[in-house]
């Protein structure tokens, strides 16, 4: 008799060995899947918050201030990941058939503020103060360009101290890598402002 209890002991005991075992094993296994989807989700706002810095300027309104933004941007995407293919960032400017670019590879050694005009290097500050006429510019949105106008100008409007921009810059189109999801590239073209008449 003293056996056969002894023997149900044991196998209770081994019994509730292998509950327990079988409830840490659940337990573990649903940790990591937590951490999994924890790590899943943080990479996921990392991604979301990356694209919101470029996707800002997807909008009709850029002004030229913006512009040089999202080009800095893109400059020093560009830079920390060493133009990596799946990585750097491609900005292009269609200014009315002068094109204006930030490639997303290396070709002509661009400094911070440089993006290619006619495919060389040029400051942007020197393209924003320079006069449109001699980026060979003379109309925009059908409306003729002025001697004097230069992609930065601007008035005041009366009522406010809000600066009312002669020429603005639509995003046309932006993508995306389908490896990274990342923003791979946005083109951006120039536009008449007609608040700008308004003033």
């Amino acid at each position: 008799m003293s056996n056969a209890v002894k023997a149900l002991l044991i196998a209770a005991t081994v019994f509730l060995g292998i509950l327990l075992l079988s409830a840490l094993v659940y337990m573990f296994r649903a940790g990591a899947s937590v951490n999994q989807q924890y790590d899943e989700g943080l990479s996921n706002n990392q991604l979301v918050l990356y694209n919101s810095k470029f996707e800002l300027y997807n909008k009709e309104d850029n002004t030229i201030l913006d512009l040089i933004s999202v080009i800095n941007l893109a400059y020093d995407v560009n830079i920390s990941s060493n133009y990596d293919d799946g990585n750097a960032v491609e900005i292009k400017i269609n200014l009315g058939g002068v094109n204006v670019e930030l490639p997303n590879e290396n070709k002509k050694e661009l400094k911070r503020n440089e993006i290619l005009l006619g495919g060389e290097p040029e400051n942007i500050y020197t393209i924003l103060e320079e006069p449109m006429k001699e980026l060979g510019l003379n109309t925009v949105d059908g409306k003729r360009v002025l001697e004097a106008d230069k992609l930065s100008t601007t008035k005041f409007a009366s009522d406010s101290t809000k600066t009312i921009y002669k020429y603005l810059f639509s995003c046309e189109e932006i993508s995306y890598y389908e490896t990274t999801g990342r923003v791979k590239s946005m083109e951006f073209k120039i536009k008449y402002n007609t608040d700008f008449d308004n003033i």
